[in-house]
């Protein structure tokens, strides 16, 4: 993933946009009581404060070494005992300019892209968009009791929408296979009426910057609505609709074009950005062709055309992981 795509997958900071609301009302002389980013209220200690000063005044200043300030990290070492009864290691101390910095650094040593992570409230609102900058998934568990923690029955209910990550898919293949039926139902039926369409499964990439260019739907996964998308004429039927767990999130979405010198001329714009978006995602995506009904599925910027429904089922079950089993990532082959 490019960083320009990584970072319109970033969502704004609804902590800063506080502040900057914060900031709007004072100006216009409201009363405002903000609760948004924090600020130290105690001061720096004294000492801390000559130290510093003293250091400065020799102006022999050097980079921080990469293991730390030894005679800083001993300090917090015996501080902790102190105060806090607990004995840690030199190598167990991590300074940083906050302990969000500190958590990212971590974050960014533990998770793998493509891992998934269950989150739960309350949590810092920075915490989905680094497990997006670490390239994994997250789902959230909110407790019912806003001043509590989540509870057993809070996660059994947010299962509802962590269940769509495949770490869950083992308690709920029936769901994900229901979905499949329901577009491989309309997939048959278009491709015998030469009805074109273009149909994006989302994986463990967040396809945000894609669906933010298309009509959002949140809908239930039918049959009967996505051939109602990709009637020719209809508003949305020329763009891509992205399937994301259950639900249809966008229609109508804009996706990249390949820029591979190589394919066909037989392929159109739809099999082009199947492709494109397959080359910049982990997305699957089926066309069906317009003109000749061929149904093709795209993976990893492959593609496989001709298939026949039963084999279009399989390949999707096996790219979309239904069983909870890591996929064999096979290359397509096109029909025989």
């Amino acid at each position: 993933m490019s960083v320009s795509q990584l970072a319109r997958d970033i969502k704004a900071s609804p902590t800063l946009a506080m502040n900057e609301r914060a900031r709007i009302l004072r100006e216009k002389g409201e009363p405002v009581i903000h609760l948004g980013a924090g600020e130290p209220k105690s001061k720096v200690p004294f000492d801390a404060v000559m130290g510093c000063a003293t250091k400065l005044k020799t102006a022999d200043i050097r980079y921080t070494p990469t293991e730390g300030i030894p005679s800083l990290i001993k300090a917090i070492v015996r501080y902790t005992e102190d105060h806090y009864d607990k004995v840690v290691g030199n190598e167990n101390v991590l300074v940083t300019a906050g302990a969000k910095q500190a958590i990212y650094n971590l974050l960014m040593t533990i998770i793998n892209p493509q891992d998934e992570v269950v989150i739960f409230a309350p949590y810092w609102v920075s915490y989905p968009e680094m497990m997006t900058i670490c390239g994994a998934k997250s789902g959230l568990v909110t407790p019912s009791d806003p001043i509590a923690q989540p509870t057993i029955d809070d996660f059994k209910k947010a299962l509802t929408d962590v269940g769509q990550m495949r770490i869950f898919r083992p308690f709920f293949p029936r769901r994900e296979l229901d979905v499949l039926d329901q577009v491989i139902q309309a997939v048959k039926q278009m491709s015998r009426n030469r009805v074109g369409a273009l149909i994006v499964f989302e994986r463990r990439n967040p396809l945000r910057s894609y669906t933010g260019t298309g009509t959002p739907l949140d809908a239930t996964v039918t049959a009967e609505m996505v051939r109602t998308i990709f009637t020719p004429f209809a508003p949305l039927h020329d763009g891509a609709l992205i399937v994301s767990g259950e639900r249809l999130v966008a229609a109508g979405c804009i996706l990249p074009l390949t820029d591979n010198a190589e394919l066909s001329r037989e392929l159109g714009t739809r099999h082009r950005a199947a492709i494109g978006v397959t080359e910049e995602t982990d997305a699957v995506v089926v066309v069906v062709s317009e003109e000749t009904g061929i149904i093709s599925l795209v993976s990893d910027g492959q593609i496989a055309r001709g298939l026949k429904p039963e084999q279009l089922r399989r390949d999707l079950e096996r790219l979309l992981d239904l069983y909870g089993e890591a996929a064999h990532e096979e290359p397509l082959h096109e029909s025989d």
